[in-house]
């Protein structure tokens, strides 16, 4: 029996004596349905076994599972440190061993480095908060090198799969860290991020984002009969903030009213904006039959 767990070293309010981190179970069968809750295992850690034991003899004694320490390594031999951000994910590339792609080492480590014995000094693992600073600009530098922008989105967050990122930033929340800054924090970095365009007032560019998306649309096809599925192509009639931008399900929400547009409505009227889809389509059947009727 495989059994798995976070952090905890209580179940079912027993105290535990011994916790070992390993690939297979040494609990008594005896007991081993009142100390685990089968229910509570599925929330657990991908990588780390937990493993429970009564004897004295190895009370309050750490083993690290085989593929945390191989990490842990890894890590090391790469980085020359073992301050692995919290929220690091072994990346999908050499020289780690594909066994180990996706393995939440950040989260691991942390669990295991706050228990005592495993060989490890606490103090060589804390990211002070002057490097979490300098890591935080340079992962929104390496973001505006690959995007050209910073209209970061709230969900983003850097995969481990994606190879155009240095593996020390994979797993950062690159979207939560944005409103973190726009909301006062990490304010020693604010002239830098300045210099490469951090969004401040994110309405505003999103505005200017909208307008600029629409003018391109109406100069390349001349209105703004934009169907729902429309998304800019990743090509050089569109400027590279553009692509992948999901401008008719946009129109479609400014349509519904569930994005206020009000700052830009004047804007929207000159361009042409299409407000009714589909008395707009009706109209466009209907000077159709007209032009028809004139010719035949």
């Amino acid at each position: 029996m495989i059994t798995r767990c976070v952090r905890c070293i209580r179940f079912n309010n027993k105290s535990i004596n011994c916790i070992t981190f390993s690939s297979k179970s040494i609990i008594p069968k005896s007991k081993s349905k009142s100390l685990i809750d089968l229910n509570e295992t599925k929330l657990s850690s991908l990588s780390m076994f937990l493993s429970l034991s009564q004897d004295k003899i190895s009370s309050k004694k750490y083993v690290m599972h085989p593929d945390l320490m191989k990490s842990i390594q890894i890590y090391y031999s790469q980085n020359k440190h073992m301050k692995i951000p919290k929220a690091f994910i072994v990346p999908h590339r050499e020289p780690w061993p594909q066994e180990l792609w996706g393995y939440p080492l950040g989260s691991e480590f942390h669990i295991v480095r706050d228990t005592e014995g495993i060989g490890i000094n606490r103090a060589d693992t804390v990211i002070s908060k002057k490097e979490m600073t300098q890591m935080v600009l340079e992962t929104f530098k390496m973001y505006k090198k690959i995007y050209g922008h910073l209209d970061i989105k709230k969900d983003f967050v850097v995969q481990p799969n994606d190879n155009r990122w240095p593996s020390s930033m994979i797993g950062y929340p690159l979207g939560m860290l944005r409103y973190s800054i726009m909301s006062g924090n990490y304010k020693s970095i604010h002239s830098e991020l300045d210099k490469i365009g951090f969004i401040w007032r994110y309405a505003e560019v999103r505005y200017e984002k909208i307008l600029l998306a629409l003018k391109i649309y109406k100069k390349l096809y001349g209105n703004l009969y934009i169907k729902v599925s429309f998304v800019v192509p990743n090509d050089n009639n569109w400027p590279k903030e553009l692509h992948g931008y999901k401008l008719g399900r946009l129109c479609d929400n400014i349509r519904f009213k569930y994005i206020n547009v009000d700052f830009i409505k004047p804007e929207l009227d000159e361009l042409g904006f299409i407000w009714n889809f589909a008395e707009y389509r009706w109209n466009m059947i209907e000077r159709s039959f007209i032009i028809f009727k004139e010719v035949y």
